[in-house]
């Protein structure tokens, strides 16, 4: 946008805080089922639609140049029980740009199946023409699998950080000692 319109102050840039969906409901302080049946259409919208529209406004974003290459990062949010947002973020432009997000719910939002989501949102981006140079990822995001098709099917690294109370030297001698290592 700085380029397309001109803007000589980064801060002029126009930038998206939040997106709200806002539904007239006014009549809701007389009848309360009022809520009840907008919070209802609202879960009629499937995931396709709004995968849908998550992916036009990200081909938005990286035709007009704000999103091309750079690092990313990977990172997810407890939304209450059953609920977690994971976003991939571009950290190397100028602001932080969201590119990718799944809302998970249910059984998908259950640890352990972090690593398939965080690969589906690098397929997207970069089915879209990103180029992800380095990703930053949390080591529950990560499996070995995912950081071997990071490196050696698309090309990019991946840098982990090791948690604090992970006893990295144990598990090298206890695998050193199982004849694991060579």
């Amino acid at each position: 946008l700085t380029r397309e319109f001109g803007y000589v102050n980064v801060m002029a840039v126009p930038r998206i805080r939040k997106v709200v969906v806002n539904m007239g409901l006014g009549e809701a302080t007389q009848n309360v089922k009022i809520v009840d049946t907008g919070s209802d259409e609202l879960a009629r919208i499937s995931q396709a639609d709004w995968l849908q529209l998550q992916q036009q406004a990200v081909a938005e974003i990286v035709r007009r140049g704000c999103v091309e290459s750079g690092v990313f990062a990977i990172d997810g949010s407890g939304l209450g029980d059953n609920l977690r947002l994971v976003s991939l973020t571009c950290v190397s432009s100028e602001r932080p740009f969201l590119v990718a997000w799944r809302l998970l719910e249910g059984d998908a939002s259950e640890k352990g199946k972090e690593a398939a989501v965080t690969r589906s949102l690098l397929e997207q981006a970069l089915g879209m023409g990103v180029k992800i140079d380095l990703l930053l990822v949390d080591a529950l995001y990560a499996d070995g699998p995912f950081l071997a098709w990071c490196k050696y099917e698309k090309g990019f690294d991946v840098l982990v950080p090791i948690p604090g109370d992970r006893q990295l030297h144990e598990d090298l001698a206890q695998l050193a000692e199982g004849g694991l290592l060579s």
